[in-house]
């Protein structure tokens, strides 16, 4: 959306005559890329509690807003009604495999970046995974330090995606 101001508020109204005008552009950020005047929005997507409450823990004091769902089902409605900015996601849920809503991100073009989280962590799966649109996968158990710096990883990444697109 275009709208003019006064030369004058921008700035540069030594440059120019009092009655100039310049657009101004009202932009919001591209698809796929983090509001970096916000916190950025984590979905937890995990049906074991006591896990999902352990990387909550590990994440406690980084400036991200973490919400939780323990299936796949609940991870679909926050996708599209909340859309957060980024997706920590347990493979084996109990309605649906996690690989199912890696597949549903990729054919509706929904550019939220994923990390998958399994304790089954075969080459063939972290493969598959990757191939299927995760930005990369973590093997339980894991530390709290591998946790933030592959979850702040994501989130630069996209951040960064955001500035160039």
């Amino acid at each position: 959306m275009h709208s003019h101001r006064p030369l004058a508020e921008t700035g540069m109204a030594d440059f120019a005559p009092a009655n100039c005008y310049l657009p101004t552009t009202t932009t919001k950020p591209s698809p796929g890329s983090i509001d970096m005047s916000t916190r950025p929005k984590i979905l937890l997507v995990e049906d074991t509690v006591p896990l999902a409450h352990t990387y909550q823990e590990y994440l406690r004091q980084q400036p991200y807003d973490i919400t939780h769902v323990e299936t796949g089902g609940e991870a679909l409605d926050q996708i599209a009604n909340n859309s957060p900015d980024m997706l920590l996601l347990d493979l084996e849920l109990p309605d649906m495999n996690g690989m199912e809503i890696l597949k549903h991100l990729s054919e509706n073009e929904i550019p939220i970046p994923v990390v998958v989280i399994t304790a089954h962590g075969s080459i063939g799966i972290a493969v598959s995974a990757m191939q299927a649109g995760a930005k990369d996968f973590l093997v339980k158990p894991f530390s709290a330090d591998r946790l933030r710096v592959t979850v702040a990883n994501a989130i630069e990444a996209a951040q960064l995606a955001g500035i160039v697109a």
